[in-house]
């Protein structure tokens, strides 16, 4: 017997592996662009921190100006 695969083995393996990616790639997808709005919603609060202990720094901190629910989505 010949050792090696036929053609059809080879396309039923790559029809295989492309389902997988098609499953695969949106939740990849949809991962990533969670973890980035999540990063941008960290830094932004870190920024708004950041004005909040400046304005008490300069002693010109007024409450009503800028607070946590600004930048809440």
């Amino acid at each position: 017997m010949k050792k090696g695969f036929t053609l059809v083995e080879l396309l039923a393996v790559i029809v295989i592996l492309a389902i997988i990616l098609a499953i695969a790639i949106p939740a990849i997808t949809s991962l990533i662009n969670n973890a980035k709005i999540n990063a941008f919603e960290s830094d932004a609060k870190m920024v708004l921190k950041a004005i909040e202990y400046k304005m008490l720094e300069v002693d010109d901190y007024d409450p009503t100006t800028i607070n946590e629910i600004n930048i809440e989505s």
